[in-house]
């Protein structure tokens, strides 16, 4: 038996059911914003911040020239929203068809 390659580049197709990933640049956007379509309302609120935690989490990962720094604190203020999120996720994900 062959070994299959591990990792997320070859995880994705079997984890994602054959969708692509959004990998390129403003995948993640295009993401939220037809998830959101389709969640808000009522439950889009829960989404709002995670485009924001997104692009802190890019800054943070990718830093800029200009010095910015990240707290402990920052991350701790987000969790519960982050949490929030996930738990949305959970209960929907049955419910929505990736196409």
């Amino acid at each position: 038996m062959t070994a299959r390659p591990r990792g997320p580049d070859h995880d994705a197709p079997s984890r994602n059911a054959g969708t692509r990933r959004a990998a390129s640049r403003g995948g993640h956007v295009v993401v939220l914003e037809a998830v959101g379509a389709q969640l808000d309302p009522p439950l889009g609120q829960v989404l709002r911040p995670f485009d924001r935690m997104r692009r802190r989490r890019n800054d943070a990962e990718y830093p800029k020239r200009d010095g910015q720094t990240f707290e402990p604190d920052d991350a701790r203020r987000d969790q519960a929203k982050a949490a929030a999120i996930v738990e949305l996720a959970e209960r929907v994900l049955d419910e929505m068809s990736p196409f």
